[in-house]
């Protein structure tokens, strides 16, 4: 419960943060918490018990240890940027953008650390990268609410979680 009412807060903070016309890529350590919260709501997981733990943030069902990382970037351009020396300690990976103008968080990646090493390259500082050009939304129909939904409201914020199935989230609010 705590784990989607913090959630709730922190998609009210984002907003607001748009509302009063900060560009979301501003953002980075509020859509990012976002993402980590969102994560470890839909995987019945936790957030890591130490700040900056190594390699991973989320805690999974299973003591799975998951690497999260949260974009608001639009386009295709840029990348998401791992480093190399904490990969080991990591099970899976997602990566999420926050949807800004249709108000959403999408999946652009949930695989074990190992699928996802193959989509990575080397930059020049030794860090891996995956090019947001190889990574695609999930696309999932817009679904009214189910009975299995997993849903955060906080004052006239509401996020609403399809299940793994359908990885893709909606939040709803003053807009």
């Amino acid at each position: 419960m705590q784990l989607i009412q913090s959630l709730g807060e922190a998609l009210a903070w984002f907003e607001r943060d748009i509302s009063w016309g900060v560009p979301a890529t501003e953002l980075r350590h509020l859509f990012g918490r976002i993402g980590e919260l969102y994560v470890a709501m839909i995987t019945n997981g936790q957030m890591a018990t130490d700040v900056n733990q190594r390699g991973y943030d989320v805690v999974g069902l299973n003591n799975e240890r998951i690497s999260v990382k949260t974009t608001a970037q639009s386009g295709l351009e840029g990348f998401i940027s791992f480093n190399p020396r904490t990969l080991e300690f990591v099970n899976r990976v997602f990566v999420l953008r926050v949807n800004t103008e249709e108000m959403q968080v999408e999946t652009l990646l949930d695989k074990p650390v190992a699928e996802a090493r193959l989509l990575m390259g080397e930059d020049t500082s030794g860090r891996l990268s995956i090019p947001l050009r190889r990574l695609s939304p999930t696309r999932a129909a817009p679904r009214e609410h189910s009975d299995d939904a997993l849903a955060a409201t906080v004052g006239d914020v509401t996020m609403r979680a399809d299940p793994p199935s359908n990885r893709r989230s909606r939040i709803a609010g003053r807009r």
